[in-house]
């Protein structure tokens, strides 16, 4: 029977696997204290937590929850991001790290349920833009033809009355 802390343990991780639809898994080697501290703080900032755990009581927890796929990538030091809301936002955090020193290395993730292992993919979800970037684009796309028309329909008045005054002028001087 396993000690109580890692039954807990496994507890812990699976419940996160199940309320976090976005994980990263990564190879944290050579990482400072200082580095790691920075990235902790850095994800926590954007609502993501980065936890490290033995790779036999994550794998007992991904078997738990139906993620029996996790164990081929679960070799050397492993640490999880796990993270609810937007996941390009702590892929942008790990990239910029691996881009400063090549640590942490990302081995896999979970996006929304699905799984991913290309170094490609991981890239392509971190230059993704955020959630406000995509709301203000839609909303500059919807506010745009409006403005258009505005712009339109004020130019046809002010025609439209240049137009009249030039009359009333023509009249007047005929008068």
């Amino acid at each position: 029977m396993p000690p109580q802390w890692k039954t807990e343990k496994v507890k812990e991780l699976a419940e996160r696997f199940r309320n976090h639809e976005n994980v990263f898994l990564t190879d944290f080697t050579g990482l400072g204290v200082g580095e790691f501290t920075d990235l902790r703080r850095r994800l926590r900032e954007v609502q993501a937590r980065y936890q490290v755990a033995k790779n036999s009581l994550i794998l007992r927890a991904a078997k738990e929850v139906g993620y029996d796929f996790l164990e081929e990538h679960l070799t050397g030091p492993t640490g999880l991001v796990f993270a609810s809301e937007e996941p390009n936002l702590p892929a942008k955090i790990l990239l910029d790290f691996y881009k400063s020193g090549e640590k942490p290395r990302v081995k896999a993730f979970l996006l929304e349920g699905r799984f991913y292992t290309s170094l490609d993919d991981f890239k392509t979800v971190a230059s993704l833009p955020t959630r406000q970037e995509l709301l203000a684009r839609l909303v500059a796309g919807v506010e745009a033809p409006v403005s258009n028309l505005i712009a339109n329909i004020r130019s046809l008045f002010q025609q439209l009355i240049s137009t009249v005054d030039s009359v009333a002028q023509k009249r007047k001087a005929e008068e």
